[in-house]
C-alpha cells in the first residue's frame, strides 16, 4: 500500500472513529428519554392501576390520557432537538476534518502550493443539506419525530385496551425507541460518510485545477457485508480506478464515488471509501512543504482563512 493511500485510510479511519462515538452518545439519548418516559408511564400505573392493570377507560377519564401524550411528546421533541443538534455538529466537524486534512496530504506529498482555503459557512451548510433524499436534514429530523411520536401513541393506546401491565408496555416503548434510535444512527452513519467522501474529491478537484492530476480508488471493506446486489454491487467495484473527475459507473448508475452515487440502493450504510495517487504534477514544487505535520501545515499557514 503506497504513502499516499495509507494516509487517506487513516483519515478514514479517525472520522469512522468520531462517528461511532456519535451513534453511542445518541443510543444514551434515547436511553435518558426512555428512562423519563418510563418514569411517566410508571407514575400513570401507581396512581390509576387496579391489581397491576391500567385501561384505556380508566385513563381517557379526566383527559389523563390527553395529559400523559402531551407530556411524552414534549420528551420526545426535546430529544429530536438534542439529537440533531448533536448531528448538525458532527456533520461540520467531519466534513471540515475530511476536506483539511485531504489538503494537506495533498499539498505535502505534491509539494505543490495549492492555495487551500477555509471553508465558508454557506458552503458547508449547503453540503450538509444536500443529499439523495430530497429532504433537508432538519426535515428528515421532524418527519422521525412524527414517526415516533404516531407509533407511541398506538403503542400505548394498544396496550391499555389490552390492559397490560407497566413491564409488558415498557419493554414495547422501549422496543420502538430502539427502532427510532436505529434510524437516526443510520442518518449519522450514511451523511458522514458521504460528507467525508465528498470534502475529499472536493479537495483533490482543486489539485487537479492547479496541475496535480490524480486518481481516485473504489475500495471496499473486503468483508462478507460488502454489498453484492444486481443495482449496486460494490464488489465489482473494489480496485477500480479512474481519474479524479470522472464518474464510477455501474449499471444506469454514476457517481463520484462512495457515499455519492445518489441513490439508496449504493448510499445507505456504504463502508466503502476513496484513496487517490498522484498521476503527474503540471506546477511549481516546494521541497518545504515534504515533510510537514498536519499540525506543522496548518501553523506555517498554508491553509488560508477567508474573512
Amino acid at each position: 500500500m503506497s504513502k499516499m493511500k495509507k494516509r487517506f485510510k487513516a483519515i478514514n479511519k479517525l472520522l469512522d472513529d468520531m462517528t461511532t462515538a456519535k451513534e453511542k452518545l445518541i443510543v444514551n439519548m434515547y436511553k435518558k428519554c426512555f428512562n423519563d418516559m418510563y418514569a411517566l408511564l410508571h407514575k400513570q400505573y401507581k396512581q390509576y392501576q387496579t391489581d397491576g392493570i391500567l385501561t384505556f377507560e380508566t385513563m381517557i377519564k379526566q383527559n389523563r390520557l390527553k395529559k400523559f401524550e402531551t407530556k411524552m411528546i414534549q420528551l420526545l421533541t426535546m430529544l429530536n432537538k438534542n439529537v440533531g443538534s448533536t448531528i448538525y455538529e458532527h456533520l461540520r466537524n467531519v466534513r471540515l476534518q475530511s476536506y483539511y486534512r485531504s489538503s494537506w496530504i495533498i499539498e505535502t506529498m505534491s509539494k505543490v502550493k495549492l492555495g487551500y482555503h477555509t471553508v465558508s459557512t454557506d458552503v458547508l451548510e449547503k453540503s450538509i443539506e444536500h443529499n439523495f433524499t430530497g429532504l433537508t436534514l432538519n426535515q428528515r429530523l421532524e418527519k422521525q419525530r412524527k414517526e415516533i411520536i404516531l407509533r407511541l401513541r398506538e403503542t400505548v393506546t394498544r396496550g391499555l385496551h389490552e390492559g397490560q401491565s407497566i413491564q409488558t408496555m415498557s419493554r414495547a416503548v422501549q422496543k420502538d425507541m430502539g427502532v427510532s434510535a436505529g434510524k437516526a444512527n443510520r442518518i449519522v452513519r450514511t451523511e458522514s460518510h458521504r460528507l467525508i467522501e465528498s470534502a475529499k474529491q472536493e479537495s483533490v478537484e482543486h489539485a487537479n485545477k492547479s496541475g496535480v492530476i490524480m486518481v481516485k480508488e473504489w475500495n471496499s471493506s473486503e468483508d462478507e457485508r460488502v454489498r453484492q446486489k444486481h443495482k449496486a454491487n460494490h464488489r465489482i467495484l473494489n480496485g477500480k480506478k479512474v481519474f479524479a473527475t470522472e464518474k464510477f459507473k455501474q449499471g444506469s448508475v454514476e457517481g463520484d464515488g462512495p457515499g455519492m452515487m445518489g441513490v439508496a440502493s449504493h448510499d445507505v450504510n456504504c463502508r466503502c471509501y476513496l484513496s487517490y495517487e498522484i498521476e503527474r504534477i503540471e506546477a511549481k514544487t516546494h521541497e518545504e512543504l515534504a515533510n510537514l505535520t498536519y499540525e506543522e501545515w496548518i501553523k506555517k499557514g498554508y491553509l488560508y482563512y477567508d474573512r
